[in-house]
């Protein structure tokens, strides 16, 4: 199936994340309705959530767009009170890491599985360029949830790794490609500025619906 047909028969996050490949790349304004997702390699399924870890993903956005809903994907619920927090980043053009926070948009439950969505109120407009999705694992649940999430495998095929924004941690066999970035203790608000201290190979695929 080439690029544009991929790209073009997607609808809900759901079908967006599916299997591999590209995960709304980032090279086209989706219609109203559509989601544009956070990169990732592949599609990996049951990431387990890690209570108090901010997951920082970048996300490419190639016109000015104005979005209305920030959603992510739960494989398995959590037990009780468990809930997932997420907003917006500004790139850090010194670090080209995130930085100023433009909006935390409160938690959703995620005791059940299913695609958890957050209505952005007002709505966001947000020019050409990088940016960062956050989703902040909280609630402390006795059970944690399983995320879908985006996956940039170890091995050669790093190279490949489709997000030319992020750059690529290598050894010399080219392993190490990295999904995101971490913050670990965050149990309220999401931290403004970021201050992420650690790189992920895997990270909860996020996402944006254009209003």
């Amino acid at each position: 199936m080439g690029f544009r047909a991929k790209i073009s028969k997607h609808k809900a996050l759901d079908d967006l994340i599916g299997s591999g490949g590209l995960h709304a790349a980032g090279f086209f304004v989706p219609k109203a309705g559509f989601y544009l997702t956070t990169w990732g390699y592949g599609r990996q399924i049951g990431q387990a959530a890690t209570e108090g870890r901010v997951y920082f993903t970048p996300i490419h956005i190639p016109d000015t767009v104005t979005f209305d809903r920030i959603a992510c994907q739960v494989a398995l619920g959590s037990a009780a009170g468990g809930v997932v927090r997420m907003g917006v980043y500004r790139n850090d053009l010194t670090t080209q890491y995130p930085g100023e926070r433009i909006g935390d948009y409160g938690t959703v439950a995620v005791t059940a599985g299913g695609i958890k969505t957050i209505d952005i109120v007002p709505s966001l407009t947000l020019g050409e360029g990088l940016y960062w999705l956050a989703s902040a694992h909280q609630g402390a649940p006795a059970t944690q949830a399983t995320f879908i999430g985006s996956d940039c495998q170890n091995g050669t095929e790093d190279f490949w790794n489709p997000n030319p924004f992020f750059p690529i941690v290598a050894s010399s066999t080219l392993t190490g490609g990295m999904a995101g970035v971490v913050q670990d203790g965050v149990a309220g608000a999401l931290p403004n500025p970021a201050v992420p201290a650690g790189l992920s190979r895997i990270a909860t695929l996020v996402g944006l619906r254009k209003a």
